[in-house]
C-alpha cells in the first residue's frame, strides 16, 4: 500500500443507515462526528420525513450518500463500506448512540487480541438499564419457540434460552457468536454484506463468516450504546409494511439455513415455519377481519418465497 494512503487512513470508519428516523438521527450522529481518527458515513435510503434535513446539518462533518430509491439495510451498509478508508468498520443503527469513550474501549481491546475479527458494546435503553440483544446462531427450535409460543412460556424451553443467551453473565465481557447487528465493530479487510438479504439476516451472516475465518467475537460490558430500539423506520409499520418485515425476517433465515445448514435442517426450518404460520392464522380470524387477512396473506407469501425486496418493487 502507498504509504501516503496508509497515513491518511482512519482507524474507524462509523457507517449509518437510515430511513425515516429524524427524531434519532441527530442523536446518532452527534455522538460520532467528534471522535479523533473516526469519520461517519451516512447512507440515507430516501427518508420521506425529513431525515435527510437533520443529516444535512452536519455538512463538512459527515461523508453523506443522499440515495433516491430504498436500497435495503444491506446495501445501503455496503455502500458506506465500500467507501470506508478506516482499518476497522463499525455498524451503527440510526437509533444507537455512542456513549463518551465507547469507541476507545471497544478498540482498547481488537487492537491488542489478534484473535478478535470483530467486538461489540452492551446495548442499554436510555435510562442505563440492560438490553439483550445477543444470540447465539439460530436453530430451528429456538426460532420456533421465539415466534410462535406465547411470550410467558417461551423461558420455559431450554433451544430459547439458550438462543438468547439468557443464562449468560453480561455483567462480564464474553465471547459471543452473534451479538446486535445494532453496534458492531469489525476488522476491515474489504469484506462486504450479502445483499440477498434485504434487511435481516446480513449480520448474522456477517458474525457467522467471521467466526469461521477463524477469529473470535467479544461483547465488551463497560462499552455501552444506547439504543431506542426499533426506532430506525421500522416503528412506523403498518399492516402491510408488518407483513413484510416479518417476511423479510423469515426470508433471511430461511437463507442462512440454505447456506449453513443441511439440507434436511434447511427444509425442518420452512415445514416448522409453514405449519407455525398456518396456525397463526386462527387467532387473527378470531380477531377480525383485517388482522385474518394479513395473516393469511402472509402464509401465502411465505410459501412464495418474498421478502422486503418484493415490497419495495410494489
Amino acid at each position: 500500500m502507498n504509504r501516503g494512503k496508509e497515513k491518511n487512513r482512519q482507524l474507524v470508519s462509523v457507517v449509518i443507515v437510515s430511513y425515516n428516523c429524524r427524531d434519532v438521527i441527530k442523536q446518532c450522529i452527534a455522538s460520532c462526528v467528534n471522535i479523533p481518527d473516526t469519520e461517519t458515513i451516512v447512507i440515507d435510503n430516501a427518508s420521506k420525513d425529513g431525515t435527510t434535513d437533520e443529516i444535512k446539518a452536519f455538512e463538512g462533518k459527515i461523508t453523506f450518500f443522499e440515495e433516491k430509491v430504498n436500497h435495503g439495510f444491506t446495501k445501503g451498509c455496503n455502500i458506506g463500506i465500500k467507501a470506508a478508508k478506516g482499518k476497522f468498520i463499525m455498524l451503527l443503527n440510526p437509533d444507537a448512540s455512542l456513549l463518551p469513550d465507547t469507541l476507545g474501549k471497544l478498540l482498547s481491546h481488537i487492537l491488542n487480541d489478534e484473535s478478535l475479527g470483530a467486538v461489540a458494546p452492551t446495548l442499554v435503553y436510555p435510562d442505563g438499564s440492560f438490553q439483550n440483544y445477543t444470540r447465539t446462531f439460530p436453530t430451528v427450535s429456538g426460532l420456533a419457540v421465539e415466534h410462535f409460543v406465547p411470550v410467558r412460556f417461551q423461558k420455559y424451553f431450554k433451544s430459547f434460552r439458550k438462543y438468547l443467551c439468557l443464562d449468560v453473565d453480561f455483567s462480564q465481557d464474553q465471547y459471543v457468536e452473534q451479538p446486535a447487528g445494532a453496534a458492531i465493530l469489525f476488522r476491515n479487510d474489504r469484506r462486504t454484506l450479502n445483499e440477498a438479504y434485504c434487511i435481516y439476516g446480513s449480520d448474522v451472516e456477517l458474525c457467522k463468516q467471521i467466526i469461521n475465518s477463524g477469529f473470535r467475537i467479544k461483547q465488551v460490558t463497560d462499552a455501552k450504546v444506547i439504543h431506542y430500539q426499533s426506532k430506525g423506520g421500522t416503528h412506523l409499520a403498518n399492516p402491510k409494511l408488518k407483513v413484510y418485515l416479518d417476511l423479510d425476517n423469515y426470508s433471511g433465515m430461511s437463507s442462512y439455513f440454505r447456506k449453513y445448514s443441511s439440507s434436511r435442517k434447511y427444509l425442518l426450518y420452512r415445514t416448522v415455519f409453514a405449519a407455525g404460520l398456518l396456525v397463526s392464522v386462527l387467532p387473527g380470524v378470531l380477531k377480525g377481519r383485517e388482522a385474518a387477512y394479513y395473516r393469511i396473506k402472509r402464509v401465502g407469501l411465505f410459501f412464495k418465497g418474498e421478502s422486503f425486496f418484493n415490497y419495495l418493487k410494489k
